[in-house]
């Protein structure tokens, strides 16, 4: 069995990062329940915004999220159950321009001629001593 994790009903704020999960069980009376959930949760991107729809009937609303790994809209139907749940998570892009940055950090010395290079002021007699 997967280790359980508590997950949120919330609504997704417009420019943030998102995994959605639906939740397996919960706790509490209506005003403070706690949700969680054994799943594995996906990865849906930044929200971008809701629209309204029908669903079985009823209103309901779909939400329109910027998957920065896939570079493709992705829509989310809520479940009917309302079990549909967010975690708030670090945008996939961000994480990873950050891991590259790090790494490409790994292989600058003080002694390279591109670190000389932030001294715009020597930038042409730098660029004259290298040609």
């Amino acid at each position: 069995m997967s280790k359980e994790i508590e997950v949120y009903r919330i609504i997704p704020i417009v420019g943030e990062c998102y995994e959605t999960i639906e939740s397996t069980r919960s706790t509490g009376p209506w005003d403070n329940k706690k949700y969680y959930s054994t799943l594995k949760p996906r990865y849906v991107g930044k929200f971008l915004r809701s629209e309204p729809i029908m669903q079985m009937g009823e209103p309901s609303e779909v939400y329109i999220f910027y998957n920065d790994i896939t570079n493709m809209e992705d829509t989310l139907d809520l479940s009917f159950e309302g079990t549909t749940c967010f975690i708030p998570v670090e945008c996939k892009s961000l994480v990873k321009r950050k891991q590259m940055l790090a790494f490409s950090k790994s292989f600058k010395t003080d002694t390279e001629p591109t670190r000389e290079l932030e001294d715009m002021s020597n930038i042409m007699v730098l660029i004259n001593y290298h040609m």
